[in-house]
């Protein structure tokens, strides 16, 4: 039998049904750790009982149940009923006896409290100041009658809640002591003023809160910086009234406290520790309701956030592509060399080799890190590409992969004699700088070539602290020098790809009058010997070498990969000692590992992250590629995959003909102009080709310079932990650069590092359930919560808590999130738009991978639905029919691959890996860049 009263701290997640969302989460509280006032709760399954009571025998269950209050039981129109009131009266009893004289806050804890779209915030009772089991009873008996009350009913007339397979509407109640409060508030963990995460907002009047809920008392606000620990605002209010836990009405507060603070910095410092606790707990903002007596503080209530605005001065920022490469919650060195150092220089230079950059542009902070997560100024960077006649906002947004939240064009600079002018010095460098940079590069490229052997002779376990410190901060300076023309190429690219994006598009203004459209994505199809694509081929041919082997696939087929990966160490292991096997059976599984081995010598810097330092690499862990060569096995191996790319260079060959013939006939001047104009094309096409395929190859040598920077900074971290100066060996990857290199020249203290990287890792368990927003501008920002049973696994290894969590996405109020398209009636249509990034129609089974953890759930043939896809996501290219992204431009890594392989692609399908579900059919069409839902997979209950 379900209990009818549960006291908070025996509460589990069990309970969920019988308890409420207020109770649940005062239970969840209270399990860790926070100071809650002690209490019990009057389940639903009382509510239910009592309710039915009134059904079978008139009004006894709820209005005669008010007669068992003053003891007599003979009015009770059953014993059930009666067992009801006798349980909830012990429970109080009990309270009572922990607090004598106490009273009571009574709170209404509905079962369809909390849930998607549905808060019900103020829509159900509370009753304060009861004193007596008399009023106990009372206050219950108007919660249960508040879920059926005017303001319910107006809030969800026709609103059901459906729980565990049964449909049933019921209340809860919450009784805990109630806190005589001498100073009460709330408490936002985010500061919803300026969207800052290291402020939180703490508001404060005397007594009890509810002056300040029902608006009555100005309150004392202040800011408090957890990061330095300090109090950054102090606003003092006229708190004229206050309510007190004497009586209801509000009473007035004595002259000499009106404009006295009620907190002083101490306080303010203690009660933002308990939220960092909470915020923790529950991995996203909360809005937290708090009371203090006698100098003790306590917990009253917390739930997310749901809203907030960015400070005017925060500027324009977008993660686009930064998610892409960095995912989830990167290591914060990780962010710091790739995007916080190199990606600000490398930005800056190209636009001084531009002749872009102008005085106002000194000072600019080009990247930055916000809620765990990169972002770059886009606002900036905007302003100094539309010096350049020809640009458009729009087609800049569309090339780096940021949904537009304008209508329009967005900011354009017209081609006028005035533009033109001005702009004719960046003009001439930035076609300069085409050439030059590329010739430079290579001068780069084979340096690192030539040095690499030597630092691959290197063991950095066996250097010697001195040695060891010398090679680190080379290593970090080699992360650099490759990262720099890894991004000047690609800043170069982006441009290029801009510019010839424009003329594609006069061209098709042509072409559509002929009833023709030539396809961008199919133009840029086709580049031979991508240097990303390299693994791709390496895992289909071990795939193929195992296909052929049944014994080999079978045992490939059957065990898991981390299994396969302890065959493989041991395997390794033995054949440095003991002589080869001769066993017909075992030679063939010995040739596949001799190959495997090969493959991990000549990919050993790829992972599932590679931009991320503290992703191991698949020379440390062979799972990931193990797993990849499954996922090839899952069916017929398939055809080879430069066989596929043979053909989309023919595509690409047909597309730039088909061009060439519309240049020589467009326009009245086409006899005259048609072959200057093709040449022309042809040469802007070239440019981009080029560039597209340098970008893919100093993107290797970058993630090789990674590797090395990986191997010394970890063996350092370990020495540094070794002698206790961090807490852990991988706390290195939570420092910033210049923290890294203050310690390695002695010029920066451990302590301070150690702070900081605490902080810095609370970052990712505190926003375990947040996704933050993908453009950051000045403004307001709505926050969409959810219900999420499943535990989140971040690219990190972070997972969420094993409870049931609220997981919310933060979007700009004025940016349109929604890409469903739907048609009314019976031809009804479940579209997702996005946008179109290698050209091809795809029909299959959907198969949802959010990491590489599940890459050898893909079956071959079916469409790779994933939030992102970097250069370690590639070799399921060669599995999957089509490919839809949540993140990605026209030149990301992925698209690239997709297009030299003619795998239909759809990237920056807002929120594809909740919307599409494993099993689902769909349609991809990569060259409108839209994805068809043809049917629904059934859930399963």
């Amino acid at each position: 039998m379900e209990p009818y009263v549960l006291r908070l701290e025996d509460i589990g997640p069990e309970h969920d049904a019988l308890v409420g969302g207020k109770a649940r989460n005062l239970a969840r509280l209270l399990r860790a750790g926070l100071p809650v006032p002690r209490g019990f709760v009057v389940t639903t399954a009382a509510y239910l009982q009592c309710a039915a009571g009134e059904r079978d025998n008139g009004p006894g269950g709820l209005a005669e149940a008010e007669a068992a209050s003053g003891g007599s039981r003979a009015r009770c129109p059953d014993t059930t009923t009666r067992a009801v009131w006798e349980e909830v009266r012990r429970a109080y009893e009990e309270l009572l006896c922990a607090h004598p004289g106490a009273s009571c806050a009574v709170r209404s804890s509905a079962s369809v409290e909390d849930e998607v779209g549905a808060s019900h915030a103020g829509q159900y009772d509370t009753v304060l100041g009861v004193r007596s089991w008399e009023a106990l009873v009372k206050a219950v008996l108007a919660c249960w009658r508040s879920l059926d009350g005017e303001r319910t009913r107006a809030y969800s007339p026709n609103r059901e809640t459906r729980r565990r397979g049964r449909v049933e509407r019921a209340m809860a109640v919450v009784v805990q002591r109630e806190v005589p409060a001498d100073v009460s508030g709330v408490l936002f963990t985010l500061n919803p003023q300026s969207g800052r995460e290291n402020e939180m907002l703490v508001e404060a009047t005397w007594g009890l809160g509810e002056a300040l809920v029902a608006g009555i008392a100005t309150p004392d606000r202040f800011v408090v910086d957890t990061w330095e620990e300090r109090v950054i605002e102090a606003r003092v209010g006229e708190k004229k009234v206050m309510v007190t836990s004497d009586g209801d009405a509000p009473v007035p507060v004595p002259e000499d406290m009106r404009a006295r603070r009620t907190l002083d910095d101490a306080v303010l410092l203690r009660i933002a520790h308990f939220g960092e606790r909470i915020q923790e707990e529950y991995g996203l903002p909360q809005d937290v309701e708090w009371a203090m007596s006698g100098g003790q503080i306590f917990i009253l209530q917390a739930r997310p956030m749901t809203a907030f605005s960015f400070a005017p001065d925060f500027g324009e920022w977008t993660s686009a592509n930064f998610r892409e490469v960095m995912p989830g919650f990167a290591s914060y060195l990780s962010q710091s060399l790739s995007f916080h150092h190199d990606f600000a220089l490398a930005t800056e230079e190209v636009f001084r080799r531009t002749r872009l950059y102008r005085r106002e542009d000194a000072g600019t902070t080009w990247a930055a890190t916000f809620f765990g997560h990169g972002y770059w100024n886009v606002g900036a960077t905007k302003r100094v590409a539309a010096r350049v006649p020809g640009f458009k906002e729009r087609a800049f947004d569309r090339t780096v992969g940021i949904v537009p939240s304008y209508e329009g064009n967005g900011v354009v600079t017209p081609w006028t004699i005035k533009t033109v002018l001005g702009a004719l010095p960046s003009l001439f460098a930035l076609k300069k700088h085409y050439r030059l940079a590329v010739e430079e590069a290579k001068r780069f490229i084979s340096w690192f070539e030539a040095n690499e052997p030597e630092w691959d002779a290197i063991a950095p376990e066996r250097l010697n602290d001195a040695d060891l410190r010398s090679w680190a901060k080379f290593a970090v300076d080699l992360h650099w020098q490759t990262n720099r023309w890894a991004l000047i190429i690609s800043l170069l690219g982006t441009q290029a790809q801009d510019d010839f994006h424009a003329t594609v598009e006069r061209l098709n203004k042509h072409a559509q009058k002929a009833g023709k459209a030539i396809s961008e994505a199919r133009l840029l199809t086709g580049i031979s010997q991508m240097a990303t694509a390299r693994p791709l081929a390496a895992i289909w041919e071990l795939a193929s070498f195992a296909q052929a082997r049944p014994q080999v696939a079978d045992l490939l087929k059957s065990a898991s990969p981390q299994a396969l990966s302890e065959m493989f160490v041991n395997w390794r292991e033995q054949t440095t000692s003991e002589p080869p096997d001769t066993d017909p059976e075992s030679s063939g599984l010995d040739e596949f590992w001799k190959r495997f081995a090969a493959c991990i010598a000549e990919f050993r810097y790829m992972s599932e992250i590679d931009e991320d330092l503290a992703v191991p690499r698949w020379a440390e862990d062979t799972a990931l590629p193990l797993s990849m060569v499954q996922a090839c096995l899952s069916g017929e191996v398939g055809e080879d995959p430069r066989l596929q790319l043979a053909r989309q260079e023919e595509v690409r060959r047909r597309e730039e003909e088909a061009a060439a013939v519309m240049l020589r006939s467009a326009g009245w001047m086409a006899p005259l102009t048609g072959t200057v104009r093709v040449r022309a094309f042809r040469a802007q096409l070239n440019l981009v080709r080029r560039l597209a395929w340098w970008r893919e190859e100093t993107r290797v040598y970058l993630s090789r310079a990674r590797y090395h920077t990986r191997r010394f900074l970890k063996e350092q971290g370990k020495r540094w932990a070794s002698r206790g100066e961090l807490d852990a060996a991988d706390d290195v990857f939570w420092m910033s650069r210049a923290e890294v290199l203050g310690l390695l020249e002695g010029s920066c203290d451990f302590e301070t590092v150690r702070k900081a990287v605490r902080k810095r890792r609370r970052i990712p368990v505190a926003y375990r359930n947040f996704t933050p927003p993908p453009v950051i501008q000045p403004g307001p920002v709505r926050v969409l919560t959810k219900r999420s049973l499943g535990r989140r696994v971040h690219a990190n290894g972070m997972r969420g808590g094993a409870e049931e969590d609220t997981v919310a996405m933060a979007y700009p109020s004025r940016q349109n999130a929604k890409t469903e398209e739907t048609t009314g009636g019976e031809g009804a249509r479940e579209v997702y738009t996005g946008v179109g990034c290698s050209a091809g129609i795809a029909r299959g089974l959907a198969r949802v991978i959010r990491s590489l953890d599940e890459a050898a759930t893909l079956r071959r043939g079916e469409i790779l639905v994933a939030p992102f896809a970097n250069p370690g996501w590639m070799p399921l290219f060669n599995v999957a029919s089509a490919v839809v992204l949540e993140e990605g431009g026209l030149l990301s890594h992925s698209a690239v691959v997709a297009r030299e392989y003619g795998i239909p692609a759809v990237l920056q399908v807002e929120g594809a890996t909740a919307k599409l579900r494993t099993g689902d059919l769909v349609v991809v069409d990569g060259g409108r860049g839209v994805v068809e839902v043809l049917g629904r997979v059934q859930e399963k209950s």
